[in-house]
């Protein structure tokens, strides 16, 4: 399979960008990632690293966007939304202050979107992050903290700034 890598990528980017998703996701199927049939994946976007991924039904991925990591768990749920050029990271490393590289031992953590998120343009999503069920991230964000359910979150670092109560189904300002 190791041979076949480069031929499959090859044969994702050549594919019209927005159209036969079926067999992209064919593609990335054969190199182990788990996406539901119903994706819709430009061609540019890419899925790279030794990472499980998991993407649910009727996500959308955006042109240039990079999921990438390694020994890590990425989980995109249904119905998400990302837009083109989000860096979606799940590899970094522990700081080691002893030795000659600051950037020690390379670390995977995890990475969840949940259901109905929608991630603008340009986003950064950092290791170990969870973003809630239905949240924004506005564009160009750098998403390094949890993002509870229901909350419209912009920034470097991202914070949030409103949240929707479904209970009374009304946004509330959050301070800042």
């Amino acid at each position: 399979m190791k041979l076949f890598k480069p031929l499959l990528y090859f044969c994702i980017r050549i594919l019209p960008s927005l159209k036969m998703n079926r067999i992209k996701v064919f593609i990335y199927r054969l190199l182990n990632y788990e996406l539901d049939p119903t994706v819709i994946i430009s061609s540019s976007a890419k899925i790279i690293g030794n990472i499980n991924v998991r993407v649910g039904r009727q996500t959308f991925i955006g042109h240039e966007t990079l999921i990438m990591g390694g020994l890590s768990n990425i989980s995109i749920g249904n119905y998400v939304d990302i837009s083109s050029r989000v860096n979606i990271v799940t590899g970094t490393h522990e700081v080691d202050m002893v030795n000659i590289r600051t950037a020690g031992k390379g670390i995977g953590m995890d990475i969840t979107i949940e259901d109905g998120a929608w991630v603008g343009f340009g986003v950064t999503i950092l290791p170990g992050v969870t973003i809630g069920y239905k949240s924004i991230i506005g564009a160009g964000s750098v998403v390094v903290d949890n993002i509870p359910p229901y909350s419209v979150a912009v920034g470097n670092p991202c914070k949030v700034i409103k949240r929707f109560n479904p209970k009374i189904n009304t946004w509330e300002r959050s301070v800042i």
